[in-house]
C-alpha cells in the first residue's frame, strides 16, 4: 500500500486478510471476518482503503486501527451501491466501481471522489455513452480514465470500455491547453464532434 511503511497486505477468499512486515514477512495482523472478497487496496490521504462487499473499509496506519467504513450515506453518496469491484487513485481523485443486484435493472455505478473538494461524482452504468454491466477494472493512460465493464448476463447490450477524458477539465468534450485557454481538439477526434472516436466516452 504505502512503500514507506514496508508493509504488505494480502486478501484472499471471501473473508481473510493479512498484514505483513514486508522486509522479513513477519505476520502483524490477521482477520478472518472481512466482508470480502477484497478487490482493491489503495493509500488515500494517509489512510488505507479496501474495496469490499460492504462499503469501503478504512485503516489508520498511524494508530494501526480500523476506522468506520464508508457506506451508503455515510462517507459514500446517498443511494450508492456498497459492493465494490475495483478501486484506483488517479491524480487527486479516488475512482471506484460498484455493483449490486442483477436482472434488468442492476445498481451499478462509477464514482469519483475529488481530493480537493471532497465531493463525489457518480455515473450510472448503462446511461449515456457508458456501457451497461459491472465495473471490473480502472486504468489511466494518456489522460484517459478507462473503465473495463463486464457483462452481467448474456442478453442485452452490455460490456465494453467506458472512457473519461481526464484532460477536459471544463467538461466541453475538448482537451485543454496547458495554459488553460483555448481548448485543443481531442487527439482521436477525426470527425470533430468533440469526442474521441468511440461510442463509449463518458457524457
Amino acid at each position: 500500500l504505502d512503500p514507506a511503511s514496508c508493509e504488505m497486505w494480502v486478501a484472499y477468499g471471501d473473508n481473510i486478510m493479512r498484514r505483513f512486515q514486508a522486509d522479513n514477512m513477519t505476520l502483524l495482523d490477521e482477520w478472518t471476518d472481512i466482508d470480502g472478497p477484497i478487490r482493491g487496496m489503495v493509500e488515500w490521504n494517509g489512510t488505507y482503503l479496501f474495496a469490499s462487499m460492504n462499503g469501503i473499509l478504512r485503516w489508520n496506519p498511524v494508530n494501526e486501527t480500523w476506522l468506520p467504513p464508508w457506506t451508503d450515506g455515510s462517507g459514500l453518496p446517498s443511494g450508492s451501491a456498497e459492493e465494490f469491484y475495483t478501486m484506483e487513485v488517479v491524480s487527486n481523485g479516488l475512482w471506484v466501481g460498484s455493483y449490486e443486484g442483477g436482472g434488468w435493472n442492476p445498481d451499478s455505478q462509477i464514482m469519483r471522489l475529488d481530493g480537493f473538494t471532497n465531493n463525489w461524482t457518480t455515473w450510472d452504468l448503462g446511461s449515456g455513452d457508458i456501457p451497461g454491466g459491472y465495473p471490473a477494472d480502472i486504468e489511466f493512460c494518456n489522460d484517459i480514465v478507462h473503465v473495463a465493464v463486464g457483462r452481467i448476463s448474456w442478453w442485452g447490450n452490455q460490456g465494453g470500455v467506458a472512457r473519461f477524458d481526464f484532460a477536459d477539465s471544463d467538461g466541453d468534450g475538448m482537451g485543454d491547453n496547458p495554459d488553460g485557454n483555448n481548448p485543443d481538439p481531442l487527439p482521436n477526434d477525426t470527425d470533430n464532434d468533440g469526442y474521441n472516436n468511440s461510442d463509449d466516452d463518458f457524457p
